[in-house]
């Protein structure tokens, strides 16, 4: 998701600037509920934070979350330290594109007007303070759906074994 804010990443302060949140997760893990689609940020996946030049990985676990019945798309803060351990809404983006969505395939770039608990974030080396957004603050969001390593491997794995098998029947004959 990018979009444009105010604010500051582990002390260097932006103004108007791009931030970039990158949310590069397992979508065999996604969860859906009465409208509600969540990935929770496991292990192995990773939620970067860019702006100005900085870049820094949350220390918090992240959620993402479609709620389709309200057309938007977000991230959530699931334990944050600095308000007593409280989920706390990171960003949202507002399109009707994801009144389907399901967080399992890809999307996008899809616009939209934005939101934000305008609040401080934690991240490993510091804070994200998202403290305003320029006028009309609009972002975008894209997700690129990859198959998973053992996908891959499942599907080579006949390729490679192939020409084996071929000349252990030459033999044979």
């Amino acid at each position: 998701m990018t979009f444009d804010a105010y604010g500051a990443l582990d002390g260097t302060s932006f103004n108007d600037a791009l931030v970039t949140i990158v949310f590069t997760g397992d979508t065999g893990q996604v969860s859906c509920s009465s409208g509600d689609c969540t990935l929770v940020a496991g292990s192995g996946d990773t939620v970067t934070v860019n702006a100005s030049g900085v870049t820094d990985t949350f220390a918090d676990p992240i959620e993402i979350i479609d709620k389709q019945s309200s057309d938007q798309v977000g991230f959530i803060d699931l334990n944050d330290a600095e308000y007593g351990g409280a989920q706390v809404s990171l960003v949202a983006l507002n399109n009707t594109a994801f009144a389907t969505y399901e967080l399992e395939s890809s999307i996008g770039p899809d616009s939209g007007g934005m939101g934000s608990g305008f609040l401080e974030y934690t991240t490993s080396e510091g804070y994200l303070n998202i403290s305003s957004f320029p006028g009309g603050a609009t972002g975008t969001f894209d997700a690129a759906a990859a198959p998973e390593p053992t996908v891959a491997a499942l599907v080579t794995l006949p390729l490679v074994l192939m020409p084996l098998f071929r000349r252990k029947l030459r033999r044979a004959r």
